[in-house]
Parts: structure tokens; C-alpha cells; sequence
């Protein structure tokens, strides 16, 4: 399946800048949710009572996706750009486990024979943090939210390019995950969630090979029945061996920021491959949105 990205942006605990992901890129690690509390991304583009309605993660997966879905695309033109903005355009957040924090919080109230906040279970759903970012852009378009284990942000990158099968002409996908709390995290997975203190969120601008600029990334997703099937468990391929520490959809974010021809990885039997076509331009010349100031807004 042929796509390009006409857009990206990322969002976790000291990174937001475009550059300061492209340098994380080439020297990667799991960002920590250390002091992310007291350093949330501004968004300011909200009301003040609808960003407090978020969670930390909530706060960082809208403030990527409104990055993106917001960023300039090279080589359009402003009448294009709000065109392209006016257009249909719909929207699939994929998250493994979705805001876990609200979620084990509800489940510990119940599990102590308390009463359960019905605001913060409207809050805790999956689709939550979609339904939120949708209310606050008056947005009437189409929303999925996707869960499918460790390989849920391919599993939304394959549901994004289905939607552009079906003539789509725009997709924004937005992938976030955070690690699960104690004591839930010895039921996860440890290199796909390295502990409770990771968090992260990043969103891309998709639309099909044919109809991109000149600027966009263009790739190629495969999927097929991994070779030795279950005789191994997860694993990344044609990677530095550095990034097989990082979780599923983190790794997938690097690739993309960097030049690397191909990536790989095995998961339940799967084989999910990403090939960067011929001739596509560097990943640092790919149109990308970043923070005009953050911090400091409640």
C-alpha cells in the first residue's frame, strides 16, 4: 500500500520542536513522563476548562494532532491549504492501551467499594481523547479509535490507508501511548512498555503517493506471516540494534525521522514492513509543526 506524509509532529516530556525530534531520531531513547505534569504542552488552542477535561497524554496527543492537522504543506499554495483544511478529513487515533491513568484510577475506586465519577469514566473510554480533540475543532468528520496490542500503530496506519482507499483524500493519524502503572505493568510486555514513567504522542498527515507535493514522504506498508512462525517473540529488524528498546510505535516515529531505506518488525506472527520509496526527500525536508511557545498554561 503506497502513501505519502505531508505533514508530522510529536509530542512527549522535554521534546516538541521538529528539530529536537530529528535529533532524538538519530540518537533515540523512551522519553520519561518525569515532570511532564509541571511541563504540559500549552495548548492554547483550546479554552482553559477544556484543556483541564484532558489528562497529561490527552494533552499531548491533541496538542500533536492539532500541530499537524495545522501545519503548512510544501509547496501549496494558501488558497490549497484551505481548501485542503475545508475538506473532509478523517481521523484515527491508535493507542495499545489508551489513557491508563484515568482507567486504573476508576478501577481502583471500584475495586475499594467507592463511587465512580461519571465524568471520569466519560473521560476514561478509548475513543475519549478523540471525542474530546473532535468537540473542541467542531468537527463532524469520521473517528475511529484503534486498539490491536503492540502493533496498534501500524494496525492505525493500516486503517488510515484504507480510509484513503475509499477516497479519503486526507487522513490524520495520531498515534500515543504511556506506560502502565504499578502494579499493572508486570502483565505488559517490558520492551513495549519500559515502565509507568513513559509517555508520548505523535501525529501524521496522510494522503495517497499520487496527489502529494513534492516535500511529502512517500512509503510503501507490507504486511505478511513472519518467517518462523512462533518460534520467536517480537523483535525489530533492519534497524540499529539500539531501537529494538524502543516500544512498537515509538520505533515507527524514528523511522520515518530518519533516512533509513526500510523497517521491520515482527509481531504475533506478523511481519509489518515500511519501505521509504526511491527519490523521496529527506526526512528533515518534510513539512512538520512545533510549538510557538509551551509550558505554563493550566
Amino acid at each position: 500500500m503506497h502513501f505519502s506524509l505531508t505533514a508530522w509532529a510529536a509530542c512527549a516530556p522535554g521534546l516538541r520542536e521538529p528539530q529536537a525530534w530529528l535529533a532524538w531520531a538519530r540518537q533515540p531513547h523512551v522519553p520519561l513522563r518525569q515532570g511532564l505534569d509541571s511541563d504540559l504542552p500549552a495548548l492554547t488552542e483550546l479554552p482553559a476548562m477544556a484543556r483541564r477535561r484532558l489528562s497529561p497524554l490527552g494533552r499531548m496527543a491533541v496538542q500533536a494532532a492539532w500541530w499537524c492537522q495545522e501545519a503548512p504543506v510544501g509547496g501549496a499554495s494558501q488558497a490549497m491549504e484551505s481548501s485542503q483544511r475545508d475538506a473532509t478529513c478523517p481521523v484515527v487515533f491508535a493507542s495499545r492501551h489508551g489513557d491508563t491513568q484515568r482507567t486504573l484510577e476508576l478501577q481502583d475506586a471500584l475495586a475499594a467499594g467507592q463511587a465512580m465519577s461519571p465524568t471520569a469514566f466519560g473521560l476514561s473510554v478509548h475513543n475519549a481523547i478523540s471525542a474530546q480533540y473532535s468537540i473542541a475543532r467542531g468537527d463532524r468528520d469520521n473517528y475511529i479509535a484503534v486498539a490491536a496490542g503492540v502493533a496498534s500503530a501500524a494496525a492505525g496506519l493500516l486503517e488510515a490507508l484504507s480510509l484513503l482507499a475509499d477516497g479519503a483524500p486526507e487522513v490524520l493519524l495520531v498515534c500515543h501511548e504511556e506506560g502502565v502503572p504499578l502494579p499493572y505493568d508486570r502483565y505488559v510486555d517490558p520492551a513495549e512498555s519500559p515502565g509507568p514513567a513513559m509517555a508520548w504522542a505523535w501525529a501524521w498527515r496522510l494522503n495517497s503517493a499520487s496527489s502529494a507535493s513534492a516535500q511529502a514522504l512517500r512509503f510503501t506498508l507490507s504486511l505478511s506471516h513472519a518467517e518462523g512462525l512462533g518460534q520467536a517473540p517480537a523483535s525489530a529488524c533492519a534497524a540499529p540494534a539500539s531501537t529494538t528498546l524502543l516500544p512498537f510505535g515509538l520505533d515507527l516515529l524514528r523511522f520515518v525521522l530518519t533516512d533509513e531505506p526500510q523497517w521491520t518488525r515482527e509481531v504475533d506472527g506478523l511481519s509489518w514492513r515500511l519501505r521509504r520509496d526511491p527519490g523521496t526527500v529527506a526526512a528533515s525536508q518534510a513539512p512538520a509543526q512545533g510549538p510557538v511557545a509551551s509550558g505554563g498554561v493550566p
